[in-house]
């Protein structure tokens, strides 16, 4: 921070400036201009922020391409968009205007589903600002969001947001957005250009390496728990006399179809979509333990949104929303083809994933794709006779074929045509000690990576540490899943039924993408994934408030500043 003592010669403010911000508090003072009025000593001082020191997202890797993730902060060329605010209502106003830019034929076909007679109705391209607030601003309820925008003036002016609609107005929006979640997939796959695209501007500026991994080079597939607003109700009728049971079972009571019960007069099921499905709770590690972690398991009503993110910059770059008690290994191929056919640009290398997705066909699968799986394996079972944990006999849990002797191998390498080569252990052999001919029993025993071998032991080696440092970059996409429960709204609603809960995770997945745009876009590469926007809670501002609250800050012409 640098620090400039008011007043100076050539900085002089009004008096009546000067006497309204001492009847202010730090928390009106608005950070548009990165800058803050603090009382220091009995004295007024202008704190001005200088640019942060850059520091790369993520750790660094050990492969060649991940260790050169360190970035650099001097750039070499001029971004228009570098002087724009990177918080408060100026970043919002810009995260808005790339969303826009976007949805120029979605607002063209809803405005074409518009009644023509009757009242004129509130503006299409409004609702559709207002939905994108509610997940920057993290407001969960419909009527707290807009009581705020009510009493927000000045977003709504950053904004161009002329009226802010009514309650079941805004509603009944977002249930007739469902018809165009088509459309919202391009809005996406367009974001997800302009990302890629940044990122390769900033590498041609310097700000990231030109050698690290392009977008997609990693990718990293995992599913995360959304549960369902609605409550379970039991499908089937338990009274032994059905038709003298009382009348709070009667309201309660559905046949196993999941519509009216024939003998009661009662109301279905609110969210039929909705299954019951295991989850790991929140606060456990999802590391394995000797019963693969079953006892860490739980039970929710709801759904699960199965995700592909980038390992390396933590971007989603494909969503799924399926009923919870459907298998995150079934849905592997399909998500991976989806995610190819959806963006061909993507140049995959490597394809993340934890033991859920520990499956032979999924392993077949990445590799016929030309890609290398890097999926964790389950835990062998323990051989009754020795105690150890074999594959098939043969192989140990790390995926070391045994010699003779039952000890691991060494791993001498792999040859160029991905051919693994072993040899007996020089140590630690009984038979070395027992058999003469064992103490020279250097042969080479060679393994190809097909079929069986393909998952135990893998294209890379799960035993070698290239294998363990490229799989811990798959937490990225559990930082993804935080971030988006905690600043964009992901698991959080008050929604019945599929259709619209995809609409919200979507939106949501999309209001993240444009906040992470909206920070390359002002080459704050730093905190591409910080979500949180600092704006004022507060109502309707007196003019003193008003007057450090503009976009300008101290030096608005409107309010008496320095440009008057």
């Amino acid at each position: 921070m640098t620090q400039l003592p008011l007043p100076e010669p050539n900085y002089e403010l009004p008096e009546q400036l000067k006497s309204q911000l001492q009847n202010l508090s730090e928390a009106d003072i608005d950070d548009t201009l990165q800058c803050q009025l603090r009382r220091r000593n009995g004295t007024l001082v202008l704190l001005i922020e200088k640019p942060p020191e850059f520091a790369p997202p993520t750790a660094s890797d050990t492969t060649g391409e991940l260790d050169s993730l360190v970035a650099r902060q001097n750039s070499n060329t001029t971004n228009p968009n570098s002087t724009i605010s990177k918080n408060g209502y100026g970043f919002i106003q810009l995260v808005k205007n790339l969303f826009l830019s976007h949805s120029d034929e979605l607002v063209q076909e809803l405005e074409k589903s518009h009644k023509t007679s009757g009242r004129h109705g509130y503006s299409v391209r409004d609702q559709l600002c207002i939905f994108l607030l509610q997940c920057l601003l993290n407001e969960r309820h419909n009527n707290h969001l807009l009581n705020r925008l009510s009493a927000s003036p000045k977003i709504l002016a950053m904004c161009q947001i002329k009226e802010v609609p009514s309650e079941y107005a805004y509603c009944r929006f977002k249930k007739k957005l469902v018809a165009y979640s088509v459309m919202l997939d391009e809005i996406y796959n367009l974001t997800l250009r302009d990302l890629a695209r940044e990122i390769r501007r900033l590498k041609r500026a310097g700000v990231i390496p030109k050698k690290a991994p392009r977008l997609g080079q990693y990718l990293a597939i995992d599913a995360t728990d959304i549960s369902a607003w609605a409550k379970y109700r039991s499908p089937h009728c338990n009274a032994p006399d059905k038709e003298n049971c009382t009348e709070k079972h009667r309201r309660h009571c559905d046949n196993s179809d999941r519509t009216k019960c024939s003998t009661h007069s009662t109301k279905p099921i609110a969210d039929p979509s909705a299954m019951w499905g295991y989850r790991t709770p929140k606060g456990r590690s999802g590391t394995s333990t000797a019963n693969d972690g079953e006892d860490r398991k739980e039970l929710f009503f709801g759904y699960k949104a199965h995700v592909i993110a980038d390992a390396i910059y933590g971007i989603p770059l494909h969503i799924a929303l399926r009923p919870a008690n459907e298998n995150e290994t079934s849905h592997f191929a399909q998500d991976l083809d989806d995610t190819l056919e959806r963006h061909p640009w993507l140049k995959p290398k490597f394809v993340l994933a934890d033991k859920g997705y520990d499956s032979l066909p999924n392993f077949q699968h990445t590799v016929k794709q030309g890609i290398i799986p890097i999926i964790a394996v389950r835990r062998p079972q323990k051989d009754t006779k020795t105690g150890h944990r074999l594959f098939d006999s043969t192989y140990d849990e790390d995926g070391r074929p045994l010699c003779i002797g039952r000890q691991p191998m060494e791993h001498l390498g792999t040859d160029p045509k991905g051919n693994h080569h072993f040899r007996c252990s020089s140590e630690d052999c009984w038979l070395k000690e027992k058999i003469d001919w064992s103490r020279y029993c250097n042969s080479v025993h060679s393994e190809q990576p097909e079929g069986k071998v393909l998952r135990i032991i893998g294209i890379v080696p799960r035993f070698t540490g290239l294998w363990r440092k490229i799989y811990k970059k798959r937490t990225e996409i559990e930082r993804w899943f935080s971030s988006g429960k905690r600043s964009r709204l992901l698991d959080k609603h008050q929604l019945l039924k599929m259709g619209k809960i995809r609409l919200h995770v979507n939106v949501s997945m999309l209001a993240w993408l444009m906040t992470a745009l909206a920070r390359l876009k002002t080459d704050d590469y730093r905190r591409m994934r910080h979500m949180y926007i600092r704006v004022l809670r507060a109502g309707p501002t007196s003019e003193s408030t008003e007057a450090l609250s503009c976009t300008v800050c101290c030096l608005c012409p409107q309010h008496g500043g320095l440009a008057a």
